[in-house]
């Protein structure tokens, strides 16, 4: 996901994530069919764990999770990760991030 800014409160604004390798080739992540997370780290420092989807089928190596109500709660820059578990993998993202604003009157 590139830099986003968002208000304090947004829902459904959709976290993607994508599985690279160390050359930046795509991973075919379709067979994760249990373990599929976005952690998602606050501007205070809380942290939490949300279960994510593929994007498409995971061949594309995508996993997206829409936030709801009590994802953005402050403002501040908001860091998130994929995570995914595969036969014996067990591998993360590189570091995402977005921008959480005030809603004008909040």
């Amino acid at each position: 996901m590139a830099e986003t800014t968002c208000r304090v409160g947004d829902v459904n604004l959709p976290i993607e994530a994508t599985f690279v390798d160390g050359k930046n080739v795509v991973v075919d992540i379709s067979t994760a069919t249990v373990t599929k997370d976005i952690l998602l780290k606050r501007p205070d420092g809380t942290t939490s764990t949300r279960a994510a989807s593929f994007t498409t089928n995971g061949t594309d190596g995508n996993i997206v999770y829409n936030t709801v109500a009590a994802d953005i709660t402050v403002k501040g820059v908001y860091y998130f990760q994929g995570h995914a578990v595969w036969g014996s993998n067990d591998r993360v993202t590189k570091w995402g991030s977005f921008t959480a604003e005030e809603k004008i009157g909040a």
